[in-house]
């Protein structure tokens, strides 16, 4: 899942199976994951033709917020097998496969962007785990020439990009009645999502497989007003925005061609 700053295209990476080094290796798989924007009711109406299946613009009573891009750091990126696995070890480690971390763009139009292409074991996966987090507490840690790459890249596309945070908003609010004011709003964002694959993802061949994001969890309150993002503009206030409740939702599905 690493990303070019200017194009946002793929390269592929291995997915770190921790299985038994003693076991015979599995028959392959190849996994082509891809990831686009989504709007909460297309949750409820996936089929219908004249239902919108992305969006950029969120109004609310108090105004409108139009983002341009949208950077996320995936911390963990993880697929839970369904059932037991035969040659798994005593600790069952190889029931789950994991990706390390990365940085990622998010299409905001109807551009489905393909993450990554790898090779996984064969056999039915039921469960996909993606967090969204800051990397700076695990700095130190086993993980932290992962973890430098993923900062250096993000650095590399924006150069002012704080350590503890792990999104990257751009766009602009416009108040009712006023006029528009841009914004480059970083977030601390702390998102950890369980997504059931049911019915469970048969890997075997090549399986497309997308991730549907709805931004407009990030944007939307309950009480019908949108978040002025430009409040957290970090060339204006060096403050970053804490969404650590407000996303929990904002990852909604997974489609799986074919199915």
């Amino acid at each position: 899942m690493r990303f070019l700053p200017t194009l946002a295209v793929m390269t592929a990476f291995s997915i770190l199976a921790a299985c038994d080094s003693a076991s015979e290796p599995a028959d392959q798989a190849q996994l082509d994951l891809g990831m686009r924007s989504g709007l909460s009711g297309w949750l409820t109406s996936p089929d219908s033709p004249s239902f919108p299946v992305y969006a950029s613009t969120f109004e609310g009573s108090n105004g409108t917020v139009e983002l341009d891009e949208a950077w996320l750091i995936i911390s963990e990126f993880e697929l839970e097998r369904a059932g037991e696995v035969v040659d798994c070890d005593d600790g069952g480690e190889c029931e789950s496969f994991e990706a390390p971390p990365a940085l990622v763009q998010l299409p905001l139009d109807s551009t489905v962007v393909s993450q990554l292409s790898v090779n996984i074991p064969e056999g039915e996966y039921a469960e996909l785990e993606l967090n969204v987090e800051d990397l700076e507490e695990d700095e130190e840690g086993e993980d932290a020439s992962e973890i430098a790459a993923v900062l250096a890249e993000a650095r590399a596309a924006h150069p002012d990009w704080p350590s503890a945070a792990s999104m990257l908003l751009t766009g602009t609010y416009t108040p009712a009645g006023g006029s528009a004011v841009s914004f480059r709003t970083f977030v601390e964002a702390e998102i950890e999502v369980e997504i059931t694959i049911d019915p469970p993802l048969d890997a075997s061949g090549v399986v497309a497989m997308n991730i549907v994001v709805v931004p407009s969890a990030w944007v939307e309150r309950p009480d019908g007003t949108v978040l002025d993002l430009s409040q957290w503009d970090w060339g204006a206030t060096q403050q970053l925005l804490d969404l650590e409740i407000e996303m929990e939702d904002s990852f909604a599905a997974v489609e799986i061609e074919g199915l």
